[in-house]
């Protein structure tokens, strides 16, 4: 696995220390069996000798186990934080319409569960699997240095039972990875249940709320038992294999006792040996099988390295639509249309449905990139600019607000430090001059719709870009103070505006309106 790949010398470490730990107690076994052998026949001569190998074998087994047990710990840990960091990397690279889309239920179950799941079963089977196939090839070595024919003839019978058990598990790893999905899906649909609640309850139908919620644990748990089903099925089939495997080999072990009178040691670590062999294949297996249950998770959360603040961006001086078309199940929703907004101009987007300005503005922040034509950013494609460069010189809202529970200032400032004047500059264009920048926000309803949608606009005023796209940004915030802000944005010179509205009640203040339903279809 990838992530194993950043710990490459404690992986390791724990490897080699853990197959100390599991065949010191096997050779201690071998030389025990020996001690008894020589005690049987009267010879004390190497009493102390095994007394005092015997003693530091157990005690070497006792170090070994506490520091594989020490080292396997410091992995997982710095599995889990690597897992953590890299699902927040792949949250972090998503689209913003994802989110609105209700993936926002998958990726919180990505956190709360999934990586969970990864962390205790992919963790532990991929280690357990290492150190399985390690053991093996040292027993296997063992097993030749003892009997050669016994090893031949046990190797045998380990291919055989290998080959079935493997086809079933890539048959079981496809109905975990179906289950998976599902869960993903009840689980944001549970969400968007939960999100409608409110709604629900002012309509006085909690009992819709029930149902639905019903309805979908229901098919959840229906799910879950159907597919626990299958796989206790192919469980219990492997089961069998393995356990065949196992009596034969132990038949085997007695005929070659009986015929080729093995020494007493050899008898007593041969069947633990050969379990180690059958005990890597199932591992092996159980990995295989666990792997690609969670192979397209895994992906993802592998593809997307740590996010950095990059702070470069580009100064826009115009962005043009050339013969801009888009087409969604077969419906077009804009067809050739053209346009340049230019630098310091202010521009409305008129749509009384509200899709077309919102497409519109999702092709110029490059939330929908399935479109026909070229769009242009000071001459260079859309397409060819890198996300965070775009995000770096454009200054976007609309009319979600959203408060961290943290200061003011941090709310504007988003925790950059030693900006305290430029925070207050911020507030004050949004007409929040008397709000005091030190202050807690602790609960949701510590400032109202308007306010919180004012702080949102002294994010962007804080950000000082020359590119603003709006969309119903006005609509929570009382007609005054939205008049205030505005004049701060048509003031500015510089400043390219497109502001995306269903209704325009100020057609003067802007140097072009766009009606979207005549221009673009």
């Amino acid at each position: 696995m990838k992530i194993l790949k950043n710990f490459k010398f404690l992986l390791f470490a724990t490897i080699i220390t853990s197959i100390i730990s599991y065949l010191l107690p096997t050779i201690s076994v071998y030389y025990l069996g020996n001690f008894i052998n020589e005690i049987s026949a009267k010879d004390n001569s190497k009493f102390n000798f095994y007394t005092i190998l015997l003693i530091t074998l157990v005690l070497n087994t006792a170090f070994f186990t506490i520091v594989s047990g020490f080292l396997k710990s410091k992995l997982e840990l710095k599995f889990n934080l690597k897992l953590n960091e890299n699902i927040s990397n792949a949250i972090a690279n998503s689209k913003a319409i994802d989110v609105e889309k209700n993936k926002s239920g998958t990726y919180l179950y990505w956190i709360e569960v999934r990586a969970k799941q990864i962390s205790s079963t992919i963790f532990q089977s991929a280690f357990n699997s290492l150190l399985s196939i390690s053991l093996m090839i040292c027993s296997i070595f063992i097993i030749f240095f003892t009997s050669w024919k016994l090893a031949l003839i046990g190797l045998l019978i380990v291919v055989i039972t290998f080959i079935f058990p493997t086809f079933l598990s890539f048959i079981a790893a496809k109905i975990n990875s179906k289950f998976g999905s599902n869960q993903e899906k009840y689980h944001a649909l549970l969400k968007n249940n939960f999100d409608g609640f409110i709604m629900l309850y002012y309509l006085n139908k909690p009992d819709k709320f029930v149902q639905k919620s019903d309805k979908i644990i229901k098919k959840w748990i229906a799910d879950f038992n159907k597919n626990k089903n299958k796989a206790l099925l192919i469980e219990v089939i492997n089961s069998g294999f393995f356990t065949f495997a196992n009596l034969l080999f132990f038949f085997l072990i007695g005929y070659f006792i009986y015929f080729n009178n093995l020494q007493i040691g050899t008898v007593f670590i041969l069947p633990s040996i050969f379990l180690n062999i059958v005990l890597a294949i199932k591992n092996t297996i159980k990995f295989l099988q666990d792997y690609n249950s969670f192979k397209k998770y895994i992906k993802i959360f592998s593809e997307y390295n740590k996010i950095e603040n990059n702070k470069q961006e580009i100064l826009i001086s115009k962005i043009e639509f050339i013969n801009v078309s888009y087409v969604k199940e077969e419906k077009t929703l804009i067809k050739n249309f053209s346009f340049s907004f230019q630098s310091g101009k202010k521009y409305a987007l008129i749509d009384e449905t509200g899709n077309l300005k919102t497409l519109l503005i999702n092709l110029i922040l490059k939330e929908e990139q399935e479109y026909q034509g070229t769009i242009l950013i000071n001459d260079m494609d859309l397409k060819e600019i890198d996300d965070y460069l775009l995000k770096n010189s454009i200054s976007f809202l609309n009319s979600k607000s959203f408060i961290f529970k943290t200061s003011i200032y941090n709310n504007v400032a988003l925790w950059d430090e030693n900006e305290q004047n430029k925070v207050k500059n911020a507030l004050a264009k949004s007409t929040l001059i008397d709000f005091d920048i030190e202050k807690t926000i602790e609960k949701d309803d510590e400032l109202s719709t308007g306010e919180k949608q004012r702080i949102n606009f002294a994010r962007q005023f804080y950000r000082d870009k020359k590119v603003w796209i709006l969309n119903e940004a006005y609509g929570n915030i009382d007609p005054e103070n939205a008049e205030i802000i505005k004049n701060e944005l048509f003031n500015d010179h510089n400043l390219l505006l497109i502001n995306g509205v269903q209704n325009l009640n100020d057609e003067n203040s802007y140097d072009e309106i766009i009606n979207l339903e005549e221009q673009c279809i």
